[in-house]
């Protein structure tokens, strides 16, 4: 799965980018490639810098996303091009004909350079960090671009695997396979399931086929999804990503296929818990709530689980972390 990384809070008081970026490096590996840097990190981060396009973008202060293109100050100008000439050398590495051209020219044309720096993202041979605060809604545009710019469409991908070795292809025309990857809860709306359609079309009042449950929904009503704006679609194509409505027996890492056409996607892997706390209700009339909210809060969050420990008469709240459990904790106690 082509993948890349965003930096973001760096409007915190202290963060160090650079830092960020060696320890990141230290973990994953050569593959890791700069695209974006800030002019300045800490409270003062207002500008990204395009490592391939040479041109800073700086941001209004009153977090309205304005954003003014402007040429790299000469002070920077020296790192710029040598954080450019490891990215075109990165790129350059990942494709054996680049990598010649470049050995003889000494450098890639700008349309070598995008496509290959977009097929090495593709391969996995590149792995981009670029920079944000959405706090500050500061490097968002940039974000956005970035990945309309360089991340492979849904039809670019490889074709979508089953667990048994079937594939299909990102195309409306293939049978359904579809992905449920994040269940929330809403006032007012019920639990919303958020699916990636792999193939085929999502349509309401279809039946489709949970190979998980052995069980088969009816699609209900379906959203496409801004930020918390939702709006009613009709249908859901091979490579979107939208909502459905109160599914019945659906839940995260589920996949949704066509009726009498099983194709099972092999579910999330979501770690093992690592530190576990008791839950204790403040009065006895607590218990029955505790469990409902911690019930809803897992398939929200299945990276935690709860169980009642008959032994020590106590919830038992197993996650990733101390802050983690804070987490979780403090939303039990805000919606329940």
């Amino acid at each position: 799965m082509p993948r890349f990384y965003v930096l973001n809070k760096l409007d915190r008081e202290n963060v160090s980018f650079d830092k960020v970026y060696q320890e990141l490096r230290e973990r994953f590996g050569k593959k890791l490639t700069i695209a974006h840097i800030p002019l300045e990190s800490g409270v003062n981060f207002y500008s990204v810098v395009d490592i391939l396009r040479k041109k800073m973008y700086t941001y209004a202060h009153d977090g309205s996303g304005k954003v003014t293109e402007e040429d790299i100050p000469e002070n920077i100008a020296g790192r710029v091009d040598e954080l450019r000439n490891e990215l075109i050398e990165s790129v350059a590495e990942s494709d054996d004909e680049l990598l010649e051209k470049y050995f003889e020219a000494g450098e890639l044309t700008e349309e070598e350079l995008i496509s290959g720096f977009k097929n090495a993202i593709k391969t996995q041979m590149v792995v981009p960090i670029v920079c944000a605060s959405a706090s500050n809604n500061v490097g968002i545009s940039n974000l956005i671009d970035f990945i309309v710019t360089y991340l492979p469409t849904p039809n670019e991908m490889p074709p979508i695997q089953s667990e048994d070795g079937k594939e299909r292809n990102s195309s409306d025309n293939e049978a359904l396979s579809a992905l449920v990857f994040k269940t929330v809860a809403e006032a007012h709306v019920g639990e919303l399931s958020y699916v990636r359609v792999f193939s085929g079309v999502l349509k309401p009042g279809a039946e489709a086929l949970n190979p998980n449950q052995d069980k088969t929904e009816r699609i209900g009503q379906m959203f496409v999804l801004n930020g918390k704006h939702k709006k009613n679609v009709d249908s859901l194509h091979a490579g979107d990503i939208g909502a459905l409505v109160k599914l019945k027996t659906t839940h995260t890492g589920d996949t949704l296929c066509s009726k009498g056409d099983s194709f099972k996607i092999s579910p999330i892997e979501f770690p093992e818990p690592l530190i576990s706390i008791a839950v204790l209700p403040q009065t006895k009339g607590d218990e029955d709530k505790i469990a409902t909210g911690l019930h809803i809060l897992h398939e929200e969050d299945p990276t935690f689980i709860a169980n009642y420990n008959p032994e020590l008469k106590q919830t038992i709240v197993s996650g990733q972390g101390e802050l983690h459990l804070n987490i979780i904790l403090k939303r039990l106690s805000q919606r329940f």
